[in-house]
């Protein structure tokens, strides 16, 4: 059935009764512009066009939700960038099936798991799911501007407890602190995190080249810190370890390594993560396969020799890791409580 033309006015739309099929009613003032009556009784109101050859009928709003005057201005804003060669009815679908910053995020870290260390997949996890996902999970990814990052990025410096957010969906499983506080080096960290997702983003063909929010927003000044114990403090230290030990306070293998971290030099992590194949008894070195920079060889000075020798002896044949955990064949996981 053909559209009925008529001067589209308040009076009229509501003047419009529904049938038993939905029909359209053509503006007579402004070519294009049409309201779509249903059976229901609702009243959308549409813009018709022609872009390329191709028909275009993008959906403008609802009455009275939105009134004939702006429905009619924003159909003349549809008809105005065709004739100057932009489809903004196209540009709306592809906004609509574009990802969402969370649905992506998702994708990236599964990518990510397989290219980096899992103590930098865990701490990006871990702002993932208390900043970026809780600010912009459900905005889509062309759709977050360099205003959204910048914003972002001031709020998360601010030196202050941050608002705690309900956690992203499987976060809850994950042991993170109760409270976050924020500052220079969380916010300029959270920041390189999201500029490499939205660099990986354009490499996937999801955003367009050069459309990087994060370009140019500067990173906040980071005051380095320093700090080494003093020759008074090693001498405390040594003499509270060995009460520990004397009175069995701590686990040995948790006292072993906190003086292999003072003795060598290594990271907790490397340190927890040391297994017995790694030793070089002939060089007097570890020799650990990866690490937070790629593959090391670390030395052993005469002390840090005598804590393997003690823990040698101590090893379960069974177990393969040298700082061994209440669990038969594992590792100790933390330092936290001793």
């Amino acid at each position: 059935m053909p559209a009925e033309a008529h001067k589209i006015t308040k009076r009229l739309v509501e003047s419009l009764k529904p049938r038993d099929d939905r029909y359209e009613v053509l503006d007579s003032e402004t070519n294009g512009f049409m309201v779509r009556v249903y059976p229901n009784g609702r009243k959308v109101f549409l813009c018709y066009y022609r872009f390329k050859g191709l028909r275009r009928r993008p959906r403008i709003g609802e009455y009275p939700t939105l009134t004939v005057e702006k429905a009619r201005d924003e159909a003349k804003r549809f008809l105005s960038e065709a004739v100057l060669g932009r489809d903004l009815s196209q540009e709306r679908q592809d906004l609509r099936a574009a990802e969402s910053f969370k649905i992506f995020s998702e994708a990236y870290m599964a990518d990510e798991a397989k290219r980096v260390a899992p103590r930098t997949l865990e701490e990006n996890q871990r702002r993932l799911d208390l900043h970026l996902i809780p600010a912009l999970g459900r905005e889509k990814l062309t759709a977050i501007t360099k205003a959204d990052v910048v914003r972002l990025h001031q709020r998360l410096g601010e030196r202050r407890p941050l608002t705690r957010r309900p956690p992203a969906e499987g976060a809850e499983a994950r042991a993170y602190p109760r409270k976050m506080t924020g500052g220079p080096v969380n916010a300029n960290k959270c920041l390189m995190l999201l500029k490499a997702m939205f660099n990986t983003a354009e490499r996937w063909g999801l955003t367009p080249e050069g459309s990087n929010p994060c370009r140019h927003v500067q990173p906040f000044k980071e005051k380095p810190r320093e700090r080494y114990l003093t020759p008074d403090e090693f001498q405390r230290l040594a003499e509270a370890l060995a009460g520990a030990e004397r009175e069995k306070q701590a686990s040995p293998w948790a006292i072993a390594a906190i003086r292999l971290l003072i003795l060598t030099g290594c990271r907790k992590e490397e340190v927890l993560g040391l297994r017995w194949e790694y030793v070089d008894a002939a060089s007097r070195c570890l020799r650990l396969p990866d690490s937070k920079t790629g593959a090391k060889v670390i030395y052993l000075n005469a002390p840090a020799t005598e804590v393997l020798t003690e823990l040698y002896r101590l090893r379960s044949t069974k177990n393969p890791w040298i700082i061994q955990g209440h669990v038969h064949g594992g590792r100790l996981i933390n330092l936290t409580k001793p």
